[in-house]
């Protein structure tokens, strides 16, 4: 061959090269995202979709890829159901919407019936309007189950939660809320104290700068609620069990492990009102209508609309994704993040890349394992390379995870004498500080069995599904910190007996130290119960606890330390337990989702 020939085809070979190379960035470019969102809990999908409406309207040239994974196989995260108890999905995790003021979530959820009022089928192909969703309001608390004995302060409470007695000797008294918190002197002193707060220092106050003009420590910050209850306020034992019963349970932590100042920040932002409502679904609807829809009819909108069928807004929602390293690129100022996807026959090694990446996950699945005290080795956890900031990790180590148990009774009929029973603090010798009463009058959206948006834990044969259709009533006894960590240890099976004599025991006023008493919890549990389940959320692979609390050690910027942005505005935040406010409710879970999507925009348009 001459020497023509041979550069020719060394001309032919490098341009198959440059081609190959081309198609392959092509490839590649498709592949990347310019946003990845991690967690599709409440506040993953509010961050995608105010990041899906506000460039709804932008063009072409401006449309935008986003990712959103979620470890488990539905989205909603800590909103998670159980189809094992009643008709409609019963709430294993966060239940009610907090506050009927200026609430976000109600907010949404009456947007969302606007929205779907001009709509003439479902996205699934379903003819007809699908049912309201709306709420009913409830006071809390609406009941109190109370002694009048005081008690011996323990070094531990998980004690306590192993020492329960329903003898006639330790009865309770269950009475009217109002009527406990009017003549009960105890209960109407914590309820003051807590609502004036007195003897903490004013977060607005509190700022001093050294000579250096660097912020001295917060001594508020170190305060813990029992120190102040007992030290500062000089507390008898019984107010400070009070205590203990109805805030340290609502705040998911025993008294000693919640800090006066996150407290106070709670207390002076809290805007919401006090009202309890219940939704008349799961939460799997508000995610399924209010979230999977919208992107759905935001995507297809947007095709419609663009010469080539191009959405302004694909939200690709991706579950069984679970995400293990998040490593920034620096050849290419991209975020490469690595996991697996994992169903119940295959696990596959997964791979994708983003401009911007928005941390939406429970804070214990992404605190440096050297830095969490737990030591807990079946946590699933996400690393980051390079670390995290100090400052970031400091704050991480500060703010800690709640754990809370609760234990589901699914009953046919009323049997109980009390009218209009909802919410009721319980005082000791129960073992569970709280039960609430949820009904098919307030339930009216029942299980939809193509709905894949409630968790895949359907009951499997003929007489629990029967059973199941029975329910009327579904009793909920949640319990949190200490005690919650001591019935985590508990057999499941003891913890619902538990729960189940509890509830006759105050309501029904029977015994179980006679013969007599202990045959009639026999036939009523033979008669009336009909489903039960229990859940521990400290053993829960992709939460590693309920929710954030006010903490011990926490100052005024601790929680602005967790939701700022890393790597030059290129990893974001969000998730309740960065909420400035110290919200770990719904609503501050979906504003900071609405706060990082703005944040990155921002940082889009800048680059």
């Amino acid at each position: 061959m001459g020497q023509k020939g041979s550069e020719k085809n060394d001309s032919e070979t490098n341009e198959r090269e440059r081609e190959t190379k081309k198609t392959n960035e092509e490839d590649f470019d498709d592949s990347i995202f310019d946003v990845a969102i991690l967690g599709a809990g409440m506040s993953g999908v509010s961050c995608a979709r105010e990041i899906c409406f506000a460039l709804h309207d932008d063009d072409e040239k401006n449309a935008r890829k986003v990712a959103l994974l979620e470890a488990h196989s539905t989205v909603g995260g800590r909103c998670k159901q159980t189809k094992k108890i009643a008709k409609w999905p019963v709430e294993l995790g966060a239940e009610f919407i907090h506050g009927e003021v200026k609430n976000p979530v109600k907010d949404l959820l009456a947007e969302t019936m606007r929205r779907e009022e001009d709509l003439e089928e479902d996205l699934d192909g379903k003819k007809g309007t699908p049912k309201r969703m709306q709420c009913s309001a409830f006071e809390w608390p609406d009941r109190y189950a109370m002694n009048t004995t005081t008690t011996n302060n323990r070094n531990t409470e998980e004690k306590d939660a192993l020492l329960y007695s329903f003898s006639k000797k330790s009865m309770l008294v269950l009475r009217d809320g109002d009527e406990c918190e009017k003549n009960d002197k105890d209960v109407w002193k914590i309820h003051q104290l807590f609502d004036r707060l007195p003897g903490v220092s004013k977060t607005s106050t509190t700022t001093t700068t050294t000579h250096n003009d660097e912020p001295e420590e917060d001594e508020m910050s170190s305060l813990s609620a029992l120190e102040w209850l007992r030290d500062v306020q000089k507390c008898t034992e019984r107010e400070i069990r009070v205590a203990e019963l109805i805030y340290a349970t609502d705040f998911g932590a025993s008294l000693k492990d919640i800090g006066m100042r996150e407290i106070m920040i709670e207390k002076e932002r809290w805007e919401n009102g006090e009202q309890y409502l219940v939704m008349n679904g799961g939460f799997n609807e508000l995610f399924r209508r209010a979230f999977l829809n919208a992107f759905q009819r935001n995507s297809n909108s947007n095709s419609n609309s663009n010469s080539n069928n191009s959405p302004v807004v694909n939200i690709d929602v991706r579950l069984n994704w679970e995400v293990e390293t998040v490593e920034k690129v620096d050849e290419r100022n991209l975020i490469k993040v690595t996991g697996r996807t994992t169903t119940t026959e295959t696990s596959e090694k997964k791979t994708l890349y983003a401009k911007k990446v928005v941390v939406s996950l429970p804070l214990p699945m992404y605190r440096p394992t050297d830095d969490d005290d737990s030591d807990d080795k079946k946590l699933s956890r996400v690393t980051f390379h390079p670390p995290l900031s100090e400052e970031k990790r400091k704050a991480l180590r500060a703010v800690k995870m709640g754990n809370a148990v609760k234990v589901l009774l699914g009953f046919n009929e009323k049997f109980w004498p009390q009218e209009n029973l909802f919410n009721v603090i319980c005082d000791h010798p129960a073992p569970f500080p709280e039960f609430w009463v949820v009904s098919d009058k307030e339930k009216t959206i029942y299980s939809d069995e193509d709905d894949n948006t409630t968790n895949n834990n359907n009951t499997t044969n003929e007489e629990e599904e029967s059973k199941k259709e029975e329910v009327r009533f579904v009793i909920t006894f949640f319990v949190t910190g200490d005690r919650a960590n001591a019935m985590a240890k508990i057999d499941p099976n003891e913890r619902i007996e538990m729960a189940f004599q509890q509830f006759v025991w105050i309501t029904m006023r029977i015994t179980n130290d006679d013969d007599d008493g202990r045959k009639e919890f026999d036939r009523i549990r033979e008669k009336h119960l009909k489903t039960s389940e229990t859940k521990a959320w400290s053993e829960d692979k992709f939460a590693g606890g309920s929710y954030t609390h006010p903490s011990v050690g926490c100052d005024r910027k601790t929680r602005d330390l967790l939701a700022k942005s890393e790597w030059s505005d290129c990893l974001f935040f969000c998730g309740e337990g960065t909420n400035a406010s110290v919200n770990p409710c719904l609503q501050g879970a979906f504003e900071t989702g609405v706060r990082a999507a703005k944040e990155v925009l921002e940082s889009l348009k800048l680059q």
